[in-house]
């Protein structure tokens, strides 16, 4: 079993001893706040990199696409024929 901020009542430690517990407890959660953070921010540049690879994929699929239907005949009217 594991007690976490367990509270007695009635105590009244030195005035010194509660600033550096306030502190320490202050400090802990900023930790938590910044490891949450810089968390998202890893998830952020992931999905950028990500987004930013498969849109470059995308474009060279139409790319290839567009060449393979110029190659095809589907492209632009030769001088044999018209629309």
């Amino acid at each position: 079993m594991q007690a976490i901020d367990t509270l007695i009542g009635d105590i009244h430690p030195p005035a010194e001893l509660m600033k550096t517990l306030t502190e320490r407890k202050i400090a802990e959660e900023q930790k938590k706040t910044y490891e949450v953070q810089e968390a998202a921010q890893k998830q952020r540049q992931l999905l950028v990199r990500e987004t930013a690879t498969a849109e470059i994929q995308l474009e060279m699929v139409r790319r290839g696409a567009g060449r393979a239907h110029r190659r095809a005949g589907g492209g632009r009217a030769g001088p044999a024929g018209g629309r």
